[in-house]
């Protein structure tokens, strides 16, 4: 396993790699307002497993080749944000790909927002699905039909985005290798004299 958290809340998991856990990357448990944010989480059993946990934010990460699926919530999972990330060939079996799993309640797969970050969209923006087949006729980022996110509660991704997030090059964030696993981010210059 990568990071548990069981019973905590308002932490930050930020700027992390964490592959090859047999297990999950990332498992959240009775936890709540809690930021996963700017992690690679690939080669997993699951990147991320949130078992009754609510509130909690999931934003600007790399799902990548994870056995299960890149994100998953059990139906005790509640009012939890999933924005501006990237799922890449996670949970493939002989179903298809199931990239993310919602068995929870009012989990939401995109920001509903009017002040976009990464597209044109005016509506709001969700996160990169490879396995996206949806168009973008008017060219604003955002694709046309919704992304269905796999699980009984029929959650979508109402906003997917149809390029990549490049969260990496936008930041110049060096997320490391096995030999020097150390993520660097430049110091914003607010914190220079």
């Amino acid at each position: 396993m990568g990071i548990k958290v069981v019973e905590s809340n308002n932490n930050l998991i930020a700027l992390c790699n964490i592959s090859n856990a047999t297990a999950y990357g990332i498992y959240l448990s009775s936890s709540s307002k809690n930021q996963i944010a700017t992690c690679n989480l690939y080669k997993n059993g699951y990147g991320v497993y949130l078992v009754a946990s609510s509130e909690n934010e999931i934003s600007s990460c790399n799902f990548i080749n994870n056995t299960g699926p890149g994100v998953t919530m059990d139906s005790a999972s509640r009012n939890n944000t999933v924005y501006y990330n990237n799922f890449i060939l996670n949970g493939i079996g002989k179903e298809g790909i199931i990239q993310a799993y919602d068995a929870g309640e009012r989990n939401l797969w995109y920001l509903p927002t009017r002040e976009t970050l990464v597209t044109h969209s005016s509506y709001g923006e969700g996160n990169f699905w490879i396995d996206y087949r949806g168009d973008d006729a008017n060219k604003d980022g955002v694709g046309d039909t919704p992304y269905n996110i796999s699980g009984p509660s029929h959650g979508q991704d109402l906003y997917p985005l149809v390029d990549a997030c490049k969260w990496d090059e936008w930041f110049s964030i060096r997320c490391g290798t096995r030999d020097d696993p150390w993520v660097r981010v430049p110091t914003p210059e607010f914190y220079l004299d």
